[in-house]
């Protein structure tokens, strides 16, 4: 049994109207390790239990802090940054994600980012 998301990473996703885009229980949180550059192996096993074979190349990290840049490239895996938490947003330029956006209300741009199928189309 996954471990339910931590209450912070809850906030954030219903406050921006996230949840119909994610499936929770598969993803990793604070709650998961204290160490975040081990969080991206628990979620990709996750997956991996639930839906199959993950391909790294198409596994993203979407975060807000140059922390979540480490952690991507510690899992092996892409990093999208989003410009809305406190940090100067050189900081996630220099961070060595793959892709820096000031928000997400583009979502089409977005989803074109990640490589999502269909990311014309809106989701229920």
């Amino acid at each position: 049994m996954s471990a339910p998301p931590a209450a912070n990473a809850a906030v954030k996703i219903d406050a921006f109207g996230l949840r119909p885009w994610l499936d929770l229980e598969v993803g990793a949180f604070g709650s998961d390790s204290s160490d975040r550059d081990l969080l991206v192996p628990v979620a990709l096993r996750r997956v991996e239990e639930r839906y199959g074979s993950v391909d790294p190349v198409r596994t993203w990290v979407i975060g807000d802090t140059p922390f979540d840049a480490r952690c991507a490239r510690a899992g092996g895996v892409r990093c999208l940054l989003v410009a809305t938490g406190r940090g100067p947003r050189g900081d996630l330029d220099a961070a060595g994600a793959d892709r820096v956006v000031d928000d997400l209300r583009d979502t089409a741009a977005v989803l074109g980012i990640l490589g999502v199928a269909g990311a014309d189309r809106p989701r229920p």
